[in-house]
């Protein structure tokens, strides 16, 4: 059956109405489906190229998925969904649904589209057909085609394709000249965004050591030896961001650097080990171009040093070698050679002085090589190239060398070596007699003088100097001979010699003789072997006071008072200690006896050595006070005692208070072989007497307490020990007590002198006053 004789137009109006409606729907759908997508992936495209600035294949291949993705979305949501539009059939189903639930129940509409096709005009059946076509005619106008149709879906796709369209639209047009960069951009060309910020990237080769190779706008080449600090300039132009940032592509780490200036960057990557690549990124320039890639290469280096030492002839010291050491020390004057073997050897360079910077050339040389076995088996010795500089040196001179390669590259942060340079130092004079440098001596008297040179290389020249006390000019300057020591008394002293004389006080002025009152000062100048001035070095100065026999006995025997107090206070000291010991003993007596503690036993140890110290201090005393009377020549019998105190002190292993000497002397005193000497005897034998009481005798008392001390709990042996301490103590009292008496008698005796040598001054000076009444008259 044709349309033109269809016998429902009203119901070809509603399907017609309808499958318009549903291609409609279709459309909107469709094309707002590709417009949404089309229009967020331009968006993308445009954000994701000014942000990241995508090399040229990923624009391209971003273009290809907007075309392809854009096909495909109107393959799939409007070619395929045209081509399952319903049909008149299907409209009219679609239609059914459109009336209510009763009135559809009938399939009025689906009968009336169906039936007339299938049923002739004339068969039985055509009236039926016809009343349901009649009836589909009379419901058409009660279907309401929004209960099948929901265009508010395709409506908002296709206003969110358009509104997507607009605003990449939108995005483009409001910066024509970045639509156009972009467009181009997208088909592969390389136009450059525009940028608030623009970094340049430099890395200074010149001053850090480093080779740089910049021709390539894209990298920065950097060669640099292992070790080395790669410098980093960044400069901004445009807006200046706060920070740079550095990134290291091997391992990912980053390294921010704050502003150094008004428009720059600067940062060292510090001792570079290995190679790497460097991006540096700041503000809005995230290309990371040029990008830094540093080669690290094996830097020349310092296979071996040695230092050659030749000390100054007048030193007598043996030129010295040194190899793989740091520094090494020479005496000021010295001839020192440096020689450095480089590695590779064909690496040249030059050494830089510290800290004040100066350039010292090297020269080549041949290695020196002080190695025995380093020798073939025809003896002859490996050689190796060298550079080397030699210098006399004067100061202490700290250095470091700078070597570069055939290919310019150079050592890093080279090892500072140096040459320590010492002064040959002055001699040591040390006064060994007299003890004391203010002296009271009477004329005719004479004055023990030894003096102790000492030296680290070579003692010279010793001269005695003689000065007026008063004027200060000096009266005369003699050569003192001088012994030289078989061994150095002490470390850094290679020679010593021993000066001594006895210098007579009247014949230390050479023009006139001293008097009462007169004053001289002696200085033992001693000097050195050092070239072209030697050192020179004075003793202390040695005053003498010329004063009358009597003055000089009353000091004598001021001394000897103070001595005698002393005295007092150590028998007083002896007594307390002797307490101790006893009370120690008592301890261990009884039935409740036992060992004493370690720790009393250790206080009383220690108080017993402090007496026999200050017994021997004591003893010093007097025997310098002994020494001083014999040598003033009061005791006119006193000739022999004087002789043989200078030979016993000529001993150069004599050099301060020697025990043996007066031990000595008072032993041969007592056999009468030095004569009757009066006054000095008896000194000699007061020191004599200290020597027995802070010698043996204390020795054995303190190696008494000791043995206590060891005894620990064994009872009997500690009774025994404090007995010989007892003992000890004992002996000790005697010959105290004893130089008390002697000193009590010499100052009684000493006393009665002094008021007869007053009775006969009274006398004398009577007779003269009476002699010069007589001869007025």
């Amino acid at each position: 059956m044709s349309a033109e004789h269809r016998p429902t137009p009203k119901l070809d109006a509603l399907l017609a109405r309808l499958g318009a409606r549903l291609r409609r729907s279709v459309w909107l759908h469709g094309l707002g489906s590709a417009a949404l997508v089309a229009g967020a992936w331009v968006v993308f495209m445009y954000v994701a190229d000014r942000v990241l600035e995508l090399p040229g294949p990923i624009r391209v291949f971003h273009l290809a998925l907007l075309v392809a993705g854009t096909g495909l979305v109107l393959v799939r949501t409007l070619v395929k969904n045209r081509s399952a539009l319903p049909g008149r059939d299907g409209l009219a189903l679609l239609a059914q649904r459109a009336l209510t639930p009763e009135e559809a129940a009938d399939d009025l509409f689906v009968g009336a589209v169906q039936l007339p096709r299938r049923v002739e005009p004339d068969a039985p059946a055509a009236a039926l057909v016809a009343r349901v076509v009649q009836d589909a005619e009379a419901l058409t106008d009660r279907a309401d085609l929004t209960r099948v149709t929901e265009p508010g879906g395709p409506r908002i796709r296709a206003a969110l394709g358009a509104a997507a369209v607009l605003g990449a639209g939108a995005a483009l047009a409001v910066e024509p000249s970045m639509a156009r960069i972009f467009g181009a951009r997208l088909l592969g060309a390389n136009v450059p965004w525009p940028r608030e910020t623009t970094l340049v990237v430099e890395v200074p080769g010149a001053a850090s050591g480093v080779s740089v190779d910049d021709s390539d706008p894209e990298v920065i080449r950097v060669r640099a030896a292992r070790g080395t600090d790669v410098p980093v300039f960044v400069r901004a132009e445009g807006v200046v961001p706060d920070v740079v940032t550095l990134r290291f592509e091997e391992s990912g780490a980053t390294l921010d650097v704050p502003r150094g200036g008004p428009e720059s960057f600067r940062t060292v990557v510090p001792s570079v080990q290995d190679d790497l690549t460097v991006r540096v990124t700041g503000g809005d320039d995230d290309r990371g171009v040029p990008r830094i890639e540093v080669q690290v290469l094996q830097p020349p280096d310092l296979a071996a040093i040695a230092f050659l030492v030749t000390p100054p002839a007048y030193s007598g010291l043996e030129p010295t070698h040194a190899a793989d050491v740091t520094s090494v020390r020479a005496l000021a004057g010295s001839s020192v050679e440096v020689h450095v073997a480089p590695d590779p050897p064909g690496a040249r360079g030059v050494a830089r002085t510290f800290p004040d910077d100066a350039e010292i050339a090297l020269a080549d040389g041949t290695f020196p090589v002080d190695d025995p076995e380093g020798a073939d088996g025809n003896g002859v010795r490996p050689t190796l190239p060298s550079l080397r500089f030699e210098r006399t040196v004067v100061d202490s001179l700290r250095f470091r060398f700078e070597l570069v390669d055939a290919s310019g590259l150079k050592n890093p942060d080279p090892a500072l070596f140096g040459i320590e340079v010492f002064e040959d130092a002055g001699p040591e004079v040390l006064l060994l007699s007299p003890t004391r440098t203010d002296r009271a001596v009477v004329a005719g008297s004479a004055v023990p003088l030894r003096a102790l040179v000492r030296d680290d290389l070579g003692v010279g020249s010793i001269e005695l100097e003689v000065y007026d006390g008063i004027t200060e000019d000096r009266l005369s300057v003699e050569p003192l001979e001088n012994a030289r020591l078989a061994e150095a008394p002490r470390a850094g002293t290679r020679d010593a010699a021993l000066a001594a004389r006895v210098v007579e006080v009247d014949g230390l002025h050479p023009s006139e003789p001293l008097g009462e009152g007169s004053v001289v000062v002696l200085r033992v100048a001693a000097t050195d072997g050092r070239v072209p001035e030697p050192n020179r070095t004075e003793s202390a100065p040695i005053s003498l006071r010329i004063v009358s026999r009597d003055s000089y006995l009353q000091r004598q025997r001021d001394a000897l008072r103070l001595q005698a107090e002393t005295l007092g206070r150590l028998r007083d000291r002896l007594d307390d200690a002797d307490a101790t010991v006893a009370d120690l003993v008592a301890a261990t007596l009884g039935d409740e006896a036992e060992p004493p503690g370690g720790g009393v036993l250790g206080a009383a140890q220690n108080e017993a050595r402090r007496v026999q110290g200050d017994v021997a201090s004591l003893t010093r005393e007097l025997a310098d006070i002994a020494q001083g009377h014999v040598f003033s020549r009061i005791d006119e019998r006193s000739g022999a005692l004087e002789q043989r105190l200078v030979e016993l002190t000529s001993n150069p292993d004599v050099r301060g208070f020697s025990p043996t000497v007066w031990s000595t002397l008072g032993a041969e005193l007592e056999a009468g072989r030095l004569g009757a000497p009066q006054a000095a005897g008896d000194l000699v034998r007061l020191v004599a007497l200290g020597l027995e009481g802070s010698g043996e005798r204390a020795e054995a008392w303190v190696e008494a307490l000791g043995r206590a001390r060891a005894a620990g709990d064994d009872l009997e042996a500690a009774r025994g020990a404090l007995g010989d301490a007892q003992a000890g103590i004992q002996r000790v009292r005697e010959s105290l007590d004893a130089l008390s008496a002697q000193l009590g008698e010499w100052d009684s005796m000493q006393s009665i002198q002094a008021r007869a040598r007053d009775i006969l001054n009274s006398s004398k000076n009577l007779a003269e006053r009476l002699k010069r009444r007589a001869e007025g008259k």
